[in-house]
């Protein structure tokens, strides 16, 4: 007790850390706060506890075996409810919860009454310490509408639906008056009152809570994380691009506070976090990931016009996340690298094709001279309700399998690494894809190597499900469950998976168009032809090098028949002539002996005259000459050219 009185009683209301003021055993000072409590009291004896004084003595018993009851129950009559032992000092370590249910078609409102004291947090709007907490729904994981805490009244409270949980708690030390409470049900709620940025959002805040953060104030340039200064939901996403002006920059400061769930392992933001990237798309370069606690993160300033940023929050624990202002500031005079044309397009219809070609001539030529990678972007959009398919008809890049040098991403709505569905990168591409909702993105990406190398061409189709509303008349039915526009059918391209939309064309063409629809049939036909070419070059080659071999030789022999005959008139002429200057000529004996076989060679002329001689000595009776031609003896002379007769006898001359 004596330990007591040497506490002021402003110490006890004001100071957070009470321990410090007792040397006394932790025992003496609990003991003390219930004999306060009781002290406090007595100004209105235990009537506080209900909402009217004949239910004192019913409520004083009840109130030390559950102090919620006052929470949790309160007037019924009356619709009211109060802190644990309202008007006096709630207790600590408390956690009181109720649900308020309306009627159907109804909604819950609150108004706050008298006067509404919890502990605040010192220097911070969030409420650490002692807080009344209030969620739109009959959960506690459902949407936070507001967490409350310090001296001053709230405004009033409107669910949007027919329910609102509620949660008191305190914690060990400071406690104060607390707060008292009456609820109504009214109609449907057009607006609602709560805004933790202080601008009245309409109810589609209730729809969307990442309204504050996707457009904050416009005006002011500022924006929040979901529920500001509140806690942010759990399990959640929100998604923005700052575009600036042309040749501006855009700088990001955080004010008042950053509290995001702080990484439990020391590195990196795996559970809560801001993530900035340096660009319009969430594929750019990636500036950071922000988290923590109590530490503002440095200013961010982009490099160029534009700005992606994403809040992502997971199912555990929340925090009150942060409020930036964003400004738009020249570029600084060291940069000198030129803006460039941002290469989106924007395509749709029933169908249509994406191609290299539908870059810009300009972008392409900046790219080329700066010697930096082009990045491209087309976003395809179809009609609600429809789907898209996308058909490689061609797929070539300039280095194949090299992705970092050149590649084709597939995107859906979002355009962020996680919601990437297919890169391709290599020599071949998938040839069909389906989306699941309205949007594609294709997104074509390639350095200054790369790029003249590279053709593609892509079909979009548009296309409903029919596995719950049959095909109607003006749409085609692709035999697969779903439906195409039917001015697709059979003009060339195509937009059915099976090919049904074109293969009903083909009993109308001729056999002749069929065979060269089919590429590889192409393919087969173009090797044979140039199979066949050379076949008939190489037989007209070899024909042409016979013939003219041939007229060479007869060329040839026509040359020495020619030189054969003359050498004979030759030696004709001079065997006459000698013929006319020899002393004697004898006559050729063999009549047998043909003209063809004359020959001016010694043999000859041996054989000649020894059948004369055979002959001159057979008998007269069996001789009978025959005319014959006088042909000359070539006799070889050692000095008057006369024969040498030695050996034999010369016939006998028959005149």
């Amino acid at each position: 007790v004596k330990c007591v009185h040497q506490v002021p009683s402003a110490a006890l209301m004001t100071a957070r850390h009470k321990r410090t003021f007792f040397p006394c055993f932790p025992a003496t000072v609990k003991c003390f706060l219930i004999l306060s409590f009781l002290n406090t009291s007595t100004r209105g004896s235990l009537t506080i506890m209900g909402p009217t004084t004949q239910n004192s003595t019913s409520l004083s018993s009840s109130i030390f075996s559950n102090p919620c009851l006052s929470f949790e129950e309160g007037d019924a009559h009356s619709n009211t409810f109060y802190s644990p032992n309202y008007p006096s000092f709630y207790p600590s370590s408390t956690i009181c919860i109720r649900l308020i249910e309306a009627e159907p078609d109804k909604v819950v409102r609150l108004k706050f009454i008298d006067f509404f004291e919890i502990e605040p947090t010192p220097r911070s709007v969030e409420c650490k310490y002692d807080f009344l907490e209030i969620r739109d729904g009959r959960f506690e994981y459902s949407r936070l509408i507001s967490k409350l805490c310090g001296y001053s009244i709230p405004q009033p409270v409107i669910s949007s639906s027919r329910y609102l949980w509620l949660r008191f708690r305190s914690d060990t030390f400071n406690q104060h008056r607390g707060f008292k409470i009456s609820y109504s049900f009214i109609g449907s709620n057009p607006v609602s009152t709560i805004d933790p940025v202080g601008v009245r959002y309409p109810r589609e805040l209730l729809e969307n809570p990442c309204l504050p953060f996707e457009e904050g104030d416009p005006t002011a340039q500022i924006f929040y994380s979901p529920n500001y200064p509140n806690t942010y939901p759990s399990s959640i996403v929100c998604e923005r691009t700052i575009e600036a002006e042309p040749e501006k920059i855009i700088r990001i400061d955080f004010l008042d506070f950053f509290e995001v769930e702080p990484a439990t392992t020391g590195y990196g933001c795996p559970n809560d976090f801001l993530e900035v990237r340096d660009g319009q798309f969430g594929y750019s370069n990636l500036i950071g990931k922000f988290c923590g606690r109590n530490k503002f993160p440095s200013h961010i300033i982009s490099s160029g016009r534009y700005l992606w940023l994403r809040f992502t929050s997971d199912e555990n624990i929340q925090y009150s996340g942060f409020k930036a202002a964003y400004t738009f500031i020249d570029k600084p005079a060291t940069v000198t690298m030129p803006e460039l044309e941002r290469c989106y397009m924007e395509v749709g219809g029933v169908e249509g094709f994406i191609v290299k070609t539908d870059i810009q001539e300009e972008i392409v030529k900046k790219t080329v001279e700066l010697n930096i990678p082009l990045d491209c972007m087309w976003k395809v959009i179809v009609d609600q309700g429809f789907k898209i398919q996308l058909y490689f008809e061609t797929f070539e890049l300039g280095k194949p399998n090299e992705c970092d040098s050149n590649y084709i991403e597939i995107y859906p709505e979002k355009t962020d690494e996680p919601s990437r569905q297919h890169i391709f990168c290599g020599s071949i591409a998938e040839e069909r894809i389906t989306s699941e909702t309205n949007v594609y993105h294709v997104r074509f990406m390639a350095d200054s190597r790369a790029f003249n190398k590279t053709n593609f061409k892509i079909l979009y189709t548009s296309y409903r499900e029919s596995k719950t509303v049959p095909c109607r008349e003006e749409e085609y039915d692709c035999q697969d469950y779903t439906c195409i526009s039917m001015n697709l059918k059979c003009n060339g391209n195509v937009n059915c998976r099976y090919r049904w939309d074109e293969t009903e064309c083909e009993v109308e063409e001729t056999a002749f168009q069929k065979l060269f629809k089919d590429k590889r049939k192409i393919i087969i036909l173009i090797i044979f032809f140039f199979i066949l070419t050379g076949m008939c070059f190489s037989f007209i080659y070899n024909c042409i090098r016979k013939l003219v071999r041939d007229h060479k030789i007869i060329q040839e022999n026509k040359r020495k028949s020619r030189e054969s005959r003359l050498d004979q008139l030759g030696r004709k002429a001079q065997s006459v002539q000698q013929l006319s200057t020899m002393p004697k000529v004898l006559p050729k004996r063999h009549a047998s002996i043909d003209s063809s076989e004359r020959s001016t060679s010694p043999e000859l002329h041996m054989s000649a005259s020894a059948t004369m001689l055979h002959q001159s000595s057979l008998p007269s009776s069996h001789y009978t000459p025959k005319p014959v031609d006088l042909i000359p003896i070539m006799t070889e002379s050692k000095g008057c050219g006369t024969e040498d007769t030695s050996s034999h006898d010369d016939p006998p001359d028959r005149d």
